[in-house]
């Protein structure tokens, strides 16, 4: 590929990203509002409650001898884990944006 297609190229791609990152930013603005510091600590504060309650859930399970209760050890287990993973993936995508410039943290 040729010098001059590769600036053109590049161009493209700084118009298109610019473009995502505005929309974004207009997304963010009319869906979120302002972003607080706290938001940020609270949700933190949630995730460090789900990871405990999931491993608490994860430790208790049941010995090989009682495994009548597998079942409802497993519903328990899953509910925590789909629960830690939920927020914690939400809370990597707010960062991602915060990163992206997608909105800003106001005190």
């Amino acid at each position: 590929m040729n010098e001059e297609l590769e600036v053109q190229i590049r161009r493209v791609l700084q118009h298109f990203d610019h473009a995502v990152a505005e929309t974004n930013r207009e997304r963010f603005a009319e869906h979120i509002g302002d972003v607080k510091r706290e938001d940020f600590a609270r949700v933190a504060s949630v995730i460090a409650e789900l990871r405990a309650r999931y491993m608490k859930v994860v430790l208790d399970a049941p010995s090989p001898e009682n495994m009548d209760h597998l079942g409802e050890w497993a519903g328990k287990v899953h509910k925590y884990r789909l629960a830690y993973t939920e927020v914690m993936s939400g809370f990597t995508e707010l960062r991602h944006a915060l990163e992206r410039g997608y909105f800003s943290i106001v005190d």
